[in-house]
């Protein structure tokens, strides 16, 4: 029997599952799984019996994917809402800590970790000064905290009324007020001279 070209594929599938489909006598006939088969019968029979299967699998695994993809949507929107929780909960924090360090942030390119410590180390200076505003010690405090925990070329000004041109590093500016002191802390580059 000649099949036309597309049924190829189909004819190789089945001499592979003829191999279990056992021949009656001489007859075209085969018994495959407890059934009687004429050999157009179990082609059709085999070829249905294999699309459908596929057709299942690909179905089923369609399926997996679009539960997958509900799943991970899902686990992407919990996400976003606790990373929004966390967000709001440090920004009342970081309002409550300002509030109560009476501190003011007037212009930052620093994270707040770092900022926090800039208004705890300038709180406690101010706090242990006796009497008068000593602003020379106020800087050189902050400087050499942030020189010492952050590495050097941290620069300080502090005073009640001053101008400022600066450049700074990414990430190392702080210009804030604590009580009626106002501090500029900011870090510069340090690179070495080559002689």
């Amino acid at each position: 029997m000649h099949l036309p070209l597309f049924f190829h594929p189909l004819r190789l599938f089945i001499k592979r599952v003829a191999r279990i489909a056992v021949p009656i006598g001489k007859s075209r006939n085969f018994f495959l799984g407890g059934l009687l088969f004429s050999s157009i019968d179990l082609l059709l029979f085999l070829g249905v019996s294999h699309i459908v299967g596929k057709l299942k699998k690909e179905k089923e695994k369609r399926r997996k994917e679009r539960k997958m993809d509900g799943a991970e949507l899902e686990l992407e929107r919990r996400s976003k809402f606790l990373s929004s929780l966390i967000q709001k909960k440090k920004a009342i924090e970081q309002q409550d800590q300002t509030e109560r360090l009476n501190v003011k942030v007037r212009a930052s390119d620093m994270p707040l970790a770092l900022q926090n410590k800039a208004f705890k180390c300038a709180r406690d200076q101010l706090d242990y000064m006796p009497g008068k505003l000593d602003s020379k010690r106020l800087a050189l405090a902050l400087k050499k905290e942030f020189d010492s925990t952050y590495g050097p070329a941290w620069h300080c000004i502090v005073g009640t009324s001053f101008g400022s041109y600066v450049t700074h590093s990414l990430g190392g500016f702080l210009y804030f007020s604590i009580d009626k002191v106002y501090v500029l802390l900011f870090k510069t580059a340090v690179e070495p001279l080559n002689h």
